[in-house]
């Protein structure tokens, strides 16, 4: 008896190794990529490489990332902002939320929307609320001023 309970012990302890939550807490450090679905109110897409760093802290990691917002005017003009971000992710459970603060406007336009874009209170944060799905990533939101969907995935790694 205590070997069969044994073995369903092992049996649960290796299914739950695969739920996506348990892969998260191990599989979240490195590069990714992102982008947002439409922003509901201005139909921009938020999108950008972000890379995850372990720290000393279980569930704990710092970040950084490059975002680049893109959006068409009311009068037709495309305009986008590069952003520089350097930010803090905590896992708990199957959630990880993603909190960023903006460091640098690194480029926008076009040449006359430029001036007014790099100016770096004119960009909020961008923060975000994803979970494991199955494909490897994440999904959730991200929210600033406003709240639109989210995909995150691996970035593929270069080796030299």
């Amino acid at each position: 008896m205590a070997h069969r309970i044994t073995r369903s012990a092992a049996a649960i302890a290796l299914a739950t190794a695969w739920l996506p939550g348990a892969a998260l807490a191990e599989g979240i450090a490195g590069s990714w990529k992102f982008q947002t679905d439409r922003l509901p109110s201005n139909g921009c897409t938020i999108s950008g490489d972000i890379v995850f760093h372990e720290t000393k802290t279980a569930g704990r990691f710092a970040c950084e990332f490059v975002s680049r917002e893109d959006c068409t005017t009311p009068e037709g003009v495309e305009t986008f902002q590069k952003v520089k971000q350097s930010c803090s992710a905590e896992l708990d459970g199957e959630t990880v939320t993603i909190t960023s603060k903006v460091e640098q406007v690194l480029d926008a336009g076009p040449a006359e929307e430029r001036n007014r874009l790099m100016r770096t209170d004119s960009y909020l944060p961008d923060d975000f609320s994803v979970h494991a799905n199955d494909e490897g990533g994440f999904e959730g939101f991200f929210h600033s001023i406003q709240k639109a969907g989210v995909r995150f995935w691996r970035a593929p790694d270069l080796v030299s």
